[in-house]
């Protein structure tokens, strides 16, 4: 409805808060524009801010630019300074150039590979046989590969250390390192290393195998050292040549009692030519036969095999370690023992071992060993 004079009707409180809100927002503003009033600038100070920002955009873009330089330079000295960078993997093509070496990584390990297995066949330092890849993974997770293989493959592309690898040209002073390194790594992967071991002693570390070691103690504040053990320069008999000119060497391996092993013993220990040392003792998954190569160890003093699950005889191979001082293979294979320690006396003979030495059948003769 409409008044008389055309007038709306409206709630006199409702217009006279709205009016007073207005009102103070206006007196609000113009005290803030009493207190603060703009700044005015002159042509010249808009310039010099013009310059200014211009200064920055182009110390930006130089920047970027100068990044991208050195970028490709580090890209391309990487690539190019490096002759193993620039290995092609045999049967796959070039394919687009990789700043980062991604790719040129993968061809690297590619052909680091060719080149260990290369050496490891043609040297005889492994069966070829177990250098054969299989595909595909075995029970559990554990890999169906060979321990061999497995071996070559962490040396070549998976070992921090990166070292070289030897040429199957001519022997060279790289090939023993080489050689003893690979060993160690069977032997690792050959007992259950990587699945089993309860203590892993930094063995396949990027340390130096020398460094493949812990401490231990018990609780008599006893302290002892296993792993891999090593000489700066081994003791070689007069007349023999060091060929290594004292480089780190292995002399004995000391692995902790009850570690878990599981597998058997790999030959490639016999590569280890300066062993005088080799103690794995009181693993119960540990199997098969000592390898007859072990008799090949000629600085070999100390051989303790005890309370493993090994059998079979005595290699014959073993007549030859003259330097040999203790054999110890008590419950794993006592009998062997027993055969080993009629024919060759010079080794320590414990009390119980004695007493079945006097059991033993009177035919037994060096040809039945």
């Amino acid at each position: 409805m409409s008044t008389g004079n055309n007038r709306p009707e409206v709630d006199d409180d409702g217009a006279t808060i709205l009016d007073d809100g207005l009102s103070m927002c206006d007196e609000e503003l113009q005290q803030q524009q009493q207190q603060q009033p703009y700044q005015q600038i002159t042509s010249a100070q808009a310039a010099a801010i013009r310059s200014n920002a211009k200064q920055y955009k182009f110390f930006t873009l130089f920047l970027l630019f100068f990044t991208f330089l050195i970028s490709v330079i580090v890209a391309t000295v990487r690539y190019y300074g490096n002759p193993r960078m620039m290995a092609q993997e045999n049967g796959n093509g070039g394919g687009m150039f990789d700043p980062w070496g991604n790719k040129l990584r993968e061809k690297e390990n590619a052909q680091r590979l060719k080149m260990t297995l290369d050496y490891l066949i043609y040297y005889d330092v492994s069966d070829p046989e177990t250098l054969e890849p299989e595909a595909g993974f075995g029970m559990l997770g554990v890999s169906s590969y060979s321990p061999q293989y497995r071996a070559a493959l962490w040396i070549s592309q998976d070992d921090k250390y990166r070292i070289s690898i030897p040429s199957t040209n001519e022997p060279s002073r790289e090939d023993y390192p080489f050689k003893q390194r690979y060993a160690l790594a069977v032997l690792y992967f050959a007992t259950g290393g990587a699945e089993s071991w309860i203590w892993k002693m930094k063995f396949l570390t990027g340390l130096h195998e020398c460094n493949w070691l812990d401490q231990f103690a018990n609780g008599f504040d006893d302290v002892f050292f296993y792993g891999v053990i090593c000489d700066g320069k081994p003791d070689l008999p007069e007349g023999e040549e060091d060929l290594w000119s004292g480089r780190r060497t292995v002399t004995g391996i000391s692995l902790p009692p009850m570690n878990q092993m599981l597998g058997t013993l790999p030959a490639e220990i016999r590569h280890l030519g300066y062993m005088k040392l080799l103690s794995i003792q009181q693993n119960q998954g540990l199997v098969g036969s000592i390898p007859f190569q072990y008799g090949w160890l000629k600085h070999m003093s100390l051989l303790s095999l005890r309370f493993n699950s090994l059998s079979g005889k005595i290699p014959r191979e073993f007549a030859h370690l003259k330097n040999m001082q203790y054999l110890g293979l008590e419950v794993c294979c006592v009998q062997c023992a027993v055969m080993f320690l009629f024919l060759y006396s010079k080794y320590p003979v414990t009390s119980s071992l004695k007493e079945l030495l006097s059991t033993f059948p009177p035919s037994f003769s060096e040809e039945s060993v």
